[in-house]
């Protein structure tokens, strides 16, 4: 099952893509999806509990370039798929750069869309197979797979998790992580 977020702030597009995922959904059998929706008008920066596995995202969002905001994201959620929605071509290179899965158009065709969801769903064979783990730091909640994780340590009852890109700290002792591979494999 994809969990699926829908952050879009326009009514009409919010209905389009709701109406293709229907569509995509009795077209494709095997499919199925929970779908999530933050409103703009709650902050969805920190209300996101970094649940889903498909994030459509519009490049341009009121208040902040959603750029930015994908960058944001992407430093909580390493596993997210974000694909962006747009009318502007000029970041299509950009996208990479904070790990964009793909980018769809303005106005989002169904041929356009069910192309990029057959994408999406080859995607998770191979991208879960590490557990994502919690990370709750002083400011925020992280949402990092286990490969990322180099090594952990404990210093003055914080655990520090080094990963490439930074050192997480939390507080608490090892055993939480110890104990979360053998919850995985029992489905806990």
């Amino acid at each position: 099952m994809q969990n699926i977020v829908l952050p879009e702030g326009q009514a009409d597009q919010e209905e389009r893509l709701s109406r293709m995922l229907n569509q995509y959904a009795e077209s494709h059998k095997g499919f199925s999806y929970k779908r999530k929706r933050y409103d703009r008008s709650i902050p969805f920066l920190t209300e996101y509990r970094c649940d889903a596995n498909l994030l459509f995202w519009d490049i341009q969002i009121p208040g902040m370039l959603g750029m930015e905001a994908a960058r944001r994201i992407r430093k909580r959620n390493s596993q997210v798929m974000i694909l962006f929605i747009t009318v502007l071509t000029r970041y299509a290179i950009e996208d990479y750069s904070v790990g964009a899965f793909d980018d769809m158009l303005k106005p989002v065709r169904y041929e356009q869309f069910s192309t990029k969801m057959d994408r999406v769903c080859r995607v998770p064979a191979h991208q879960n197979t590490s557990m994502p783990l919690e990370v709750r730091t002083k400011e925020e909640i992280l949402r990092i797979s286990a490969d990322d994780m180099t090594f952990a340590e404990v210093s003055n009852h914080d655990v520090l998790i080094h990963t490439d890109r930074e050192i997480l700290r939390q507080w608490g002792s090892l055993r939480t992580y110890e104990d979360k591979p053998a919850a995985a494999a029992s489905g806990i």
